[in-house]
């Protein structure tokens, strides 16, 4: 004797709707925070100022000041810390430089995946760069491909102000900037999250 089968259950679709969001819930949260910057723009998860989105910047070969010259992805060798030194920022141009000297020796065994870079304006003279600190990548930005690159970052939406640090990722992305007199403590919290974080450069 066949044994009638048990009706389906039945779920009413308010249950549905709250099994859905236990599973999928958190993951869409943490897409919205994360992507969103919701909570990056209220200052909670970073020090420096955000660019949104983040910029691409222009493959470009820049002289070096000490001769020769860089390859098109100077700027895509892991995390770089970036001073514009234009005419006007002989001191902050300075302070900023020692910032990112202090960052990065605060890194310590993490030092590597970050670099230093000093990005000359053609039309600027070439000051005391030499007492920056070892390490430094000092790079001239000359002609129409130097244009490009300087104008990468005036559009970036942050202050070309003196003594203003940029912080670009491995992919060369403009993300974030700092505004000048900003401390070593509050780019290296930022950085260190980052290198947490980050499963390239």
């Amino acid at each position: 004797m066949n044994t009638p089968a048990a009706p389906p259950l039945r779920r009413h679709p308010a249950q549905l709707v709250a099994l859905a969001a236990v599973f999928v819930g958190p993951l869409v949260l943490a897409f919205v925070l994360y992507y969103g910057g919701h909570y990056a723009a209220a200052g909670r998860l970073n020090g420096g100022e955000l660019i949104e989105p983040p910029r691409p910047l222009p493959r470009v070969a820049a002289a070096l000041a000490d001769g020769g010259s860089t390859g098109p992805d100077f700027l895509r060798h892991g995390w770089s810390l970036v001073v514009l030194d234009r005419p006007g920022c002989a001191r902050p141009c300075q302070d900023a430089l020692a910032v990112t000297l202090s960052v990065q020796r605060a890194l310590a065994s993490e030092a590597p995946r970050v670099q230093r870079v000093l990005l000359l304006d053609a039309a600027c003279c070439e000051r005391a760069w030499r007492a920056a600190g070892a390490g430094l990548v000092t790079a001239v930005a000359n002609g129409a491909d130097g244009r490009r690159l300087l104008d990468a970052f005036s559009g970036a939406g942050a202050a070309l102000e003196p003594g203003r640090i940029w912080l670009v990722d491995p992919l060369g992305n403009l993300l974030m900037s700092y505004p000048a007199a900003t401390g070593p403590k509050v780019v290296l919290r930022d950085l260190e999250r980052l290198l947490r974080l980050s499963r390239i450069g």
